[in-house]
């Protein structure tokens, strides 16, 4: 069963996957797997810019393999995200 928690209600019909969109505002605490960084990351590289002139940069921190690098990412970001 889909979770209907944010379902959107639009005038006009978009894809379904769309529909079911979410933003947590929280998250487990199981790490991501690498493989799936690797695949989020990949799509993203493709993701379309302006004359692919973006300056794209990650961060990733994994507080089981570095807590100092982790918390510097953390500590980086607002205090709202």
């Amino acid at each position: 069963m889909a979770d209907s928690t944010n379902l959107l209600h639009l005038e006009h019909p978009i894809l379904p996957l769309l529909m079911q969109r979410r933003s947590p505002r929280a998250y487990t605490p199981q790490p991501v797997l690498a493989d799936v960084l690797h695949q989020v990351f990949a799509a993203a590289s493709s993701a379309a810019s302006c004359y692919s002139e973006q300056p794209w940069r990650y961060l990733v921190g994994s507080r089981a393999i570095s807590p100092e690098a982790y918390n510097k990412i953390l500590e980086s970001i607002g205090e709202f995200n």
